[in-house]
């Protein structure tokens, strides 16, 4: 579909004007709270991938991590390929590609930096650590995403394991918080996962975590900001997907 949607900017406005849904329930999904309504899809929400932007795959010494909306902008060249990112361009590239705000983008691409990044050279890894030519005492390159469990992304994942469930393993994905996310639209005649659709998953995956880990661990701000943004962030990445973007 996102070959014909690059194709047919009208597509999606066909799709959403079709008999099974009426007025009222597109006004819904393309609402988000208090039905304030976003912006209207258009051919200016296309997102390159041609030229420097077209898909290259991760080199061996390339780093990758479990979040594909990241990796997607390394594969694309939003990102640099090697996945080690400079705090401007964490937050510009998000911006320009998923529509994050630069406020919240800087923030998170600080924050990245400062809790799992080299502080040094203003930069954090996708992935896991990067390797450093000088190792230097008490600063390093950091840990990379991958390693953030409980400072960035914590328990309650809108698709990973809780770290004390399953042994440190937070990067796998859980098939059955996916199939509950995909359960939800399933029988829908055009499926779409509106902020509706992921406060249930968010619900469903915060009521699991409190109810089978007895460590349970959800942060003031890993847990209330980040654990949160990431099932927002659904809604993002999967709208570039389907406007041909590759991950």
């Amino acid at each position: 579909m996102g070959k014909r949607a690059l194709e047919d900017p009208e597509l999606f406005n066909r799709n959403l004007a079709s008999n099974y849904h009426s007025k009222e329930k597109r006004q819904k999904r393309q609402s988000g709270p208090g039905g304030t309504q976003f912006t209207q899809f258009n051919k200016n929400q296309l997102v390159d991938v041609t030229g420097e932007h077209k898909w290259v795959a991760p080199g061996p010494n390339d780093l990758r991590g479990p979040c594909p909306g990241l990796n997607a902008l390394a594969n694309h060249g939003y990102f640099p390929h090697s996945g080690v990112v400079p705090e401007l361009v964490g937050a510009t590239a998000t911006n320009e590609v998923y529509g994050l705000g630069l406020d919240l983008g800087t923030l998170l691409s600080v924050y990245a930096t400062l809790m799992d990044g080299d502080v040094l050279a203003g930069t954090w890894s996708i992935g896991g650590k990067p390797k450093q030519l000088v190792n230097l005492p008490l600063v390093g390159p950091g840990d990379g995403l991958s390693g953030s469990h409980n400072k960035n992304e914590g328990d309650a994942s809108p698709g990973r394991g809780d770290y004390y469930l399953y042994n440190g393993d937070v990067s796998s994905l859980r098939v059955e918080k996916f199939k509950h996310l995909y359960d939800l639209v399933k029988n829908d005649p055009v499926p779409n996962y509106t902020l509706d659709v992921l406060i249930k998953q968010r619900k469903y995956t915060f009521d699991q975590s409190k109810s089978t880990n007895p460590y349970f661990f959800f942060a003031p701000f890993s847990g209330i900001a980040v654990a949160n943004a990431a099932h927002f962030f659904i809604r993002k990445s999967s709208a570039a997907a389907l406007r041909n973007c590759r991950v």
